[in-house]
């Protein structure tokens, strides 16, 4: 069977067919196409099969991974969306936390800003609307729903042509009899209207988190919803007659069915499947701790994996709204390639957020881009070839860079040559910061990690980020231009349903909280049922959220076993505090604790890729290289010549090969630097392993 993923970028679209029975891969990278993202993705489908000599019916498997849902938030083109309340709490969404948290997710950029502004509400106070109910705590019904009053408000809300009706009633979490019910009138009376239930989307405390995450899932429901049937359609008009899986935030697909009204969980299903092929060849390369650093056109993302499986979060932001979903966690920054250099009020160098994108584009690619970009820096560095990208697809415009960037300068009093590396070192340093978030600043040493950079600008600058933070190793795998798109068939059918229980575990029942699991044992082996996963392929992993009473916040605290009794709680408690003393160097062993969630993770297991390895006929250990296919001049940093380096192509490194640097590696999809310093080599897998000029003595880094 032929399986194809493929992840819709914001300049590059990726695309990579692997073949089951020999393990032989065929990549494509094509501009994205914004304003259509389906006419880009289905060029380079026909590009991708045409290459490969392979019948579009003869593929299997399809998984994609996109920002349409994403987009839609950000650039304000979500859906229409009026929000139904218990009465008096229509203005939860409004009133949020006294925290700021702004889009980077961070509440301490925040906290002494006093230009900050909160985002406004998704949605305005004129359609959120009360209605009459109310339920408890414990799921008992207080008042009963009151139909007439749902009927008028539903009404109004018709009127104000809104596409989507949220429904966010207090306690839904424990008893979800009444939003149900809101469902069931919607559908007779109102079948134009799709709903969204916070039941559905996020049974668990938290009033607020729980509307906006709601409200979030509801906005991007008609989105994806056009958009994925639109692909489909397509896809079917172009003969690909498998079903269409979709990636999700915490690191698994879904069907396409499922994601419609799963809809914010795929809003960076992109950047995780970079996350997942990270992890899928540290596995191979036999790395247990890795940075993951995708850079692609657009933006920077970073991520951490510990002990081989990366790290999940119960949420973030979307756009500076709390978002409480599982999700990988993800520090992405505005540093791509197409990432804007321009100067702040101050005249300080900025480089990003803004991004060219895939439309105009840097300014040397010759589409009516005026403003220079880190892709214009490094051309004018010598650090990409005019000629290269994408096997000559693009032609890159030296000359239009280099006025550019010398526009520039001159504002800055700046030569042209010194600006570019301005700009570079501003976007270095502005991914170093980013890694710095999810590790030194965590506690962890990166000392003890490997770098796996990919994306189509990551190994131009991966080197430089390594020796300026210490990291020993860095891998570039044989296609980190399409990396993503490898990762999205890496990944498992994978869902998370959670219940809030509220007990205090010295006065919990085993059998009680034995029962909430099953149930929601049940639940996940319907969905990846639903999903077309082979019930014998399903598992499912059991955990707490577990806080000393009193406290705000909880950690998820492991349950594995297949009963839930009096032996396992009392061992979930002692895991509870040694967590706790792990993560927050205290325990408080003499304190109540409380268990607050129990979660149920389903894994649906769908057959991997196979890594081809590298071919290693006739290579010795150490082996030199091939002879250089050319030479350019680049200039680095804390240097003033330019240097001429050997510039090799990738496919004519075999496995065991070294490469001394200064070096250039190129290959279609990106160009790899190999700085002062520094040396590469090939390891089994086609990786190219950058690490420190070693000593004489030092152990071979592609043996593994």
């Amino acid at each position: 069977m032929y399986r194809v993923g493929y992840d819709i970028g914001g300049t590059f679209t990726d695309l990579i067919l692997v073949d089951d029975a020999g393990g032989a891969a065929h990549t494509a990278k094509v501009p994205s196409t914004p304003a259509a993202p389906a006419d880009g993705a289905l060029d380079g489908l026909r590009r991708l099969t045409r290459t490969a000599g392979v019948a579009p019916a003869a593929v299997g498997h399809l998984a994609h991974g996109s920002t349409v849902a994403l987009n839609a938030i950000l650039e304000g083109k979500a859906a229409r969306v009026g929000l139904l309340t218990t009465e008096g709490f229509r203005d939860v969404l409004e009133i949020g936390r006294l925290t700021r948290v702004p889009e980077s997710g961070n509440p301490e950029a925040a906290l002494y800003d006093t230009q900050y502004d909160k985002p406004p509400p998704l949605v305005p106070r004129y359609l959120r609307l009360g209605v009459r109910e109310r339920i408890d705590a414990a799921g008992r019904v207080v008042a009963p729903l009151d139909e007439t009053s749902v009927a008028g408000a539903v009404a109004e809300l018709a009127r104000h042509g809104v596409e989507v009706v949220a429904v966010c009633f207090l306690h839904s979490y424990a008893n979800s009899v009444h939003e149900q019910l809101v469902a069931d009138y919607c559908a007779h009376h109102h079948p134009e209207l799709a709903v969204c239930l916070s039941s559905e989307v996020l049974p668990q405390y938290r009033e607020y988190e729980r509307v906006s995450s709601t409200v979030l899932n509801a906005a991007a429901m008609p989105i994806l919803d056009r958009y994925l049937s639109d692909m489909e359609r397509r896809l079917q008009e172009e003969g690909f007659h498998a079903p269409l899986h979709v990636m999700q935030g915490m690191g698994g697909v879904m069907g396409s069915a499922a994601a419609r009204w799963r809809s914010v969980h795929t809003a960076v299903s992109g950047p995780v499947g970079g996350v997942l092929g990270g992890a899928y060849i540290a596995r191979h390369a036999r790395l247990r701790d890795v940075v993951t650093l995708d850079m692609g056109g657009t933006s920077t993302d970073v991520s951490l994996i510990r002990a081989g499986e990366p790290e999940i979060t119960s949420g973030g932001t979307l756009g500076g709204y709390p978002l409480s979903i599982p999700m990988i966690g993800l520090n992405y920054i505005g540093a791509g390639g197409g990432s804007i250099a321009w100067l702040d009020p101050g005249g300080i160098l900025r480089v990003g957020p803004r991004s060219a994108g895939a439309v105009p584009g840097p300014v040397c690619y010759g589409r009516g881009g005026a403003e220079p970009t880190v892709t214009d820096a490094n051309l004018v560095l010598g650090r990409l070839a005019p000629e290269h990208l994408l096997g000559g697809a693009i032609a890159l415009d030296g000359d239009a860079a280099h006025r550019g960037i010398a526009r520039l300068g001159r504002d800055i009093g700046l030569q042209p040559l010194q600006a570019a590396l301005g700009i570079v070192r501003v976007a270095n340093a502005n991914m170093i910061r980013a890694i710095r978030v999810i590790s030194v600043d965590r506690g962890h040493d990166l000392r003890d990690f490997a770098l796996i950079s990919f994306g189509g600008a990551g190994p131009l600058h991966a080197g430089r980020l390594a020796l300026e933070l210490n990291i020993p190793r860095v891998v570039i795998p044989p296609e980190p231009g399409v990396l993503s798109a490898l990762g999205l068939l890496a990944a498992d059918a994978r869902t998370d349903y959670v219940q809030t229980v509220l007990r205090a575990a010295g006065d919990a029942d085993p059998g009680e909280l034995e029962r909430g699991f099953a149930d929601l044992e049940r639940q996940a082996h319907t969905w990846l049922s639903e999903q077309g996963i082979d019930g014998s392929g399903h598992s499912t992993v059991r955990a707490l959220d577990m806080r000393y009473l009193g406290q705000g916040h909880e950690v998820t605290v492991p349950a594995p076993g297949r009963r839930f009794d009096a032996s396992a709680l009392g061992d979930a408690v002692r895991d509870f505090h040694r967590l706790h003393e792990r993560l927050y160097t205290h325990a408080a062993y003499d304190e109540p604790t409380e268990i607050v969630n129990l979660r149920v993770l389903g894994v649906g297991a769908i057959a991997k890729p196979r890594l081809a390895e590298a071919d290693d006929a006739g290579a010795q250990r150490g082996e030199a290289p091939p002879p250089a296919h050319a030479s350019r001049e680049l200039l680095f940093e804390g240097e003033r010549e330019f240097r001429r380096c050997p510039v090799f192509r990738r496919a004519a490194l075999r496995r065991g090969m070294r490469l001394p640097g200064p070096a250039v590696v190129e290959q279609d999809d990106t160009t790899t630097i190999v700085y002062p310093g520094q040396e590469a080599a090939v390891d089994r897998f086609a990786n190219l392993i950058i690490t420190p000029t070693p000593a004489p003595s030092s152990r071979d880094p592609a043996d593994g």
